[in-house]
């Protein structure tokens, strides 16, 4: 009787120890599951934000160079302004010294009839 509560007793802790080694193989094979899947999603995840950040700094990059030609076209468009305004205010000096010429040589013309009407 003795030796059967022994051979039970063994039998016991066998199945037991068994049953501890299959639980611990199951949880380290889940917890190495999760290692992986949480690994796998944070490298996706850090791809992505890279990916944005790239595309980001593109924009970034993209609206920079904008910006430099809108300020050069700026600078053209008021070069252009002032050189179109230099060039009506020579063309209005030009027209007001040719209209005190022409003035200037009707005064002329009038002395000269007037010196001829006389005579």
């Amino acid at each position: 009787m003795r030796r059967e509560r022994a051979a039970v007793r063994l039998q016991a802790f066998q199945r037991g120890r068994a049953a501890r080694f299959a639980y611990l193989r199951a949880r380290f094979a889940a917890v190495a599951f999760q290692c992986a899947w949480r690994a796998k999603t944070a490298r996706a995840r850090a791809r992505r934000l890279r990916q944005e950040a790239k595309e980001a700094g593109a924009l970034l990059a993209a609206k920079s160079e904008l910006e430099k030609q809108l300020e050069l076209e700026r600078t053209r468009a008021e070069l252009e302004r002032r050189r179109l305004a230099d060039a009506e205010a020579k063309r209005e000096k030009e027209a007001k010294e040719a209209a005190a010429r022409m003035a200037a040589l009707e005064e002329e013309m009038r002395m000269q009839r007037e010196a001829a009407e006389a005579e």
